[in-house]
């Protein structure tokens, strides 16, 4: 690789398959000399993860509010031209769990980014419980990610059982048949994957030619820490048949997290999300399939909470019931 080359790494995978839990782990165990840079995008509008990326030290933009390379690109190449002005080390790109990996695959070996960029290995996270479900199996999105991956990495396994690590195995032999490459795979639990897995090389594409995809609203660019929030902010969207709603909380908010939590494990939805303000400290939360984790973050700006289901819920319901947690 010329010195002058950026390595890049896609890391993507569905909805609440622990894209961002990964690339935390991969920010701390990243060389203590270099400086990493993270593109998130979101299928939500209200920019959570890059919320809890903002502590690990890396350089952060975040391109909420569905896919970035929508509208020919231009929200990712803006996120993207942001960062590299940086020069940094290394540059991880986490595409919304419904984002389209083979458009944003396209951008990055266009003539523009060349000179810059060397792309990597494509890294794709799997759910390895969901593989016996139709609604993800026949879903377009997951199967270009699996198409994409050079790495695909079983994740969670520690909440699956013999039986789903069977299936994905069986699952990843149909996708290096179909592709007609070697894909190369790993198993991990809590986000540990091993860095050096990014440092494979990405295999050359096929040829075929993409048209710009359309967006229903245009999307911004967030540059870390946010502006200064006053009062409640909402924000909906649906599209690929899910539904988000999100909220931006003032600063001088603080919150009963164990009201939080309860609402989320009555939810049962797809994916939820939160930065919270509590009293003892900031606090992110992540729920999937009635799993919930939590973790402490160093120092936060505004709380955010954000909820995707595969149905349209009550969210005037669910905005009365986050005010009441807070204190």
């Amino acid at each position: 690789m010329s010195d002058n080359l950026i390595p890049a790494n896609i890391i993507t995978g569905f909805l609440g398959v622990g894209k961002t839990t990964t690339i935390r782990h991969l920010l701390d165990s990243k060389p203590a000399d270099e400086t990493w840079a993270v593109l998130v995008n979101e299928f939500g509008e209200v920019g959570i993860d890059g919320a809890m990326l903002a502590n690990q030290g890396a350089l952060i933009r975040e391109v909420p509010g569905g896919c970035m390379c929508c509208v020919n690109g231009l929200p990712m190449q803006i996120g993207l031209n942001m960062l590299l002005s940086k020069r940094p080390d290394r540059l991880l790109i986490e595409p919304s769990g419904l984002g389209h990996p083979d458009e944003i695959i396209s951008i990055l070996r266009g003539e523009f980014y060349q000179p810059m960029l060397e792309l990597k290995a494509t890294v794709t996270l799997v759910d390895p419980r969901k593989l016996n479900q139709a609604k993800y199996l026949e879903h377009d999105i997951f199967n270009k990610q699996a198409q994409v991956a050079d790495v695909i990495v079983a994740a969670k396994t520690d909440l699956c059982e013999a039986e789903d690590l069977e299936r994905f195995q069986a699952w990843l032999e149909q996708v290096q048949k179909s592709t007609g490459k070697k894909v190369s795979s790993a198993n991990i639990i809590k986000g540990q994957l091993d860095p050096e897995w990014l440092n494979l090389d990405a295999a050359e594409p096929a040829r075929q030619k993409h048209e710009p995809l359309q967006h229903q609203a245009p999307l911004s660019v967030l540059d870390l820490p946010a502006q200064s929030v006053t009062e409640v902010i909402r924000k909906q969207r649906s599209d690929n048949g899910y539904h988000a709603c999100g909220w931006i909380f003032p600063e001088t908010y603080q919150f009963d997290p164990v009201q939080v939590l309860s609402l989320f494990y009555s939810l049962g939805c797809v994916r939820a999300k939160a930065v919270l303000h509590t009293q003892e400290n900031w606090l992110a939360v992540n729920a999937e399939d009635g799993v919930i984790t939590t973790s402490s973050l160093m120092e936060g700006q505004t709380s955010r909470v954000e909820i995707i289901h595969d149905r349209e819920l009550d969210w005037d319901s669910m905005e009365a019931q986050l005010r009441a947690a807070v204190l």
